[in-house]
């Protein structure tokens, strides 16, 4: 969900990182409107990871969460997982050609045996491809693999998954902008737009395929209706104007305004990830969010919320029992941002290297992880120790560059005969003062 640039306030990861988590985040809409989840055999899971640019700290950190039953995932455990489809870069699976879009299966095949059989997978992506725009290849066998993906972490831990990755390419990725300030969606937005609809349509419907009941019919989509979903996502995740200011997202999330020098503003998302300063015991509190997690957390839990709901009771933040405050805005003044207590499963694991620890309860600092524990998880799986990085956090537009306008020719030479002049004149006051002041000394 987020991407890199080297100034880091200006990276917004459009067709690398937020065009997939759009269109996952558009699948579950259209899944949730249609009420078939209600009548599911099999529990589906939306999981949006951060910092998987830096050593797939998001997906290792829930793993190792996962592996201790943490209060960050609440029973969610490795046991119950055994099919992943995760959404890569998607952005440029349009074609305006031939009005349609091309996505793209990985999967980890080699060595053989090893893996969880992605037939089925494979074979409920194409089938859900069938009457929509989208075509749904399988990628080259020559690949060596898997692209770098999240699923790789979960293959680590349990190599009997089945998994795929869908992107927008087959046996390299192009991204001219890839982790730059310029892959920002804005010179291809309506392309990104219905490359997301056929992506979150076919999501939609392999999903449904994959969960419901044997003998339930198809999963009946209306494109229309799925490309109004998508632009009105993808207003809210690709663009400047109203960005996060959105419906979707103002309803439920008090947008953070940047204002750049030339006195423009924007609540566009930025995808980096950002430094975090301290890890809450109570991680589903609206308060101790970035923005961008604080959306999607909001976003998720307001449309999987299921009966009982407490939407009388105003949380500020909090909610008894299992209820999960959503919606709560901070600096609201009437009950209306204050948040409702919803039943629904939404958890927030925060990001972070596993090198290091929080320590709640004693000193509220950070310290260096070296737990039996962590060590032992790390080798059973054969986890490569995490990269030490540093944050240089430069403020925006650091460095400055100023251009300064060069005269013409007549007017620099009209400048130096003056500074001459200048110089000379004040040469000869200073030569005739000299000289007037050793007459007065000679007659004295």
């Amino acid at each position: 969900m987020d991407s890199n640039a080297m100034f880091h306030d200006t990276v917004k990861g459009a067709a690398t990182s937020v065009a997939g988590l759009t269109a996952a985040l558009a699948a579950l809409t259209l899944l949730v409107r249609s009420g078939a989840p209600t009548n599911y055999t099999r529990q589906l899971a939306f999981v949006a990871l951060q910092g998987e640019g830096f050593d797939y700290m998001g997906s290792k950190r829930l793993l190792y969460e996962m592996s201790l039953n943490s209060s960050y995932v609440q029973g969610l455990r490795m046991e119950s997982i055994d099919q992943v489809v995760e959404v890569g870069p998607i952005g440029a699976a349009w074609n305006a050609g031939d009005n349609s879009s091309t996505f793209y299966l990985h999967s980890q095949r080699n060595p053989p045996g090893k893996y969880g059989d992605v037939d089925a997978l494979v074979d409920a992506a194409k089938q859900a491809a069938d009457g929509t725009q989208a075509r749904v290849l399988t990628a080259s066998p020559a690949n060596p693999g898997l692209p770098p993906s999240s699923l790789a972490s979960f293959l680590r831990v349990n190599p009997s998954i089945s998994g795929l990755v869908l992107t927008d390419f087959d046996t390299s990725f192009k991204g001219p902008y890839y982790q730059s300030e310029y892959d920002d969606g804005l010179n291809a937005f309506q392309q990104m737009v219905e490359a997301i609809t056929d992506a979150a349509l076919v999501l939609a419907r392999m999903l449904h395929s994959l969960a419901m009941p044997s003998g339930s019919s198809d999963l009946a989509l209306n494109r229309t209706e799925a490309a109004a979903v998508a632009q009105a996502l993808a207003s809210c995740t690709l663009t400047d104007s109203p960005g996060l200011n959105c419906p979707e997202a103002s309803a439920l999330i008090n947008p953070e305004t940047r204002m750049y020098e030339d006195g423009t503003t924007s609540t566009a998302i930025f995808a980096y990830p950002g430094v975090m300063s301290f890890v809450s015991i109570l991680p589903k509190r609206s308060s101790n969010k970035p923005q961008v997690p604080s959306f999607i957390f909001n976003y998720l839990g307001n449309l999987t919320a299921v009966p009982p709901r407490n939407t009388s009771a105003i949380c500020s933040g909090d909610c008894e029992a299992s209820l999960t405050c959503i919606g709560w805005r901070y600096d609201s003044t009437d009950n209306s941002g204050k948040g409702h207590c919803l039943n629904t499963t939404t958890n927030f694991v925060p990001s972070y290297s596993l090198r290091l620890a929080y320590n709640v309860d004693n000193s509220s600092r950070w310290s260096v992880d070296k737990s039996t524990r962590r060590l032992e998880w790390e080798k059973n799986y054969s986890w490569p120790e995490d990269s030490a990085w540093t944050e240089s956090n430069w403020p925006e537009n650091t460095p400055r560059l100023m251009v300064y306008q060069q005269e013409s020719t007549s007017t620099q030479v009209i400048t130096l005969v003056v500074g001459l002049l200048l110089t000379a004149g004040t040469a000869a006051v200073s030569w005739i003062g000299l000289k007037l002041f050793e007459r007065h000394l000679k007659v004295h």
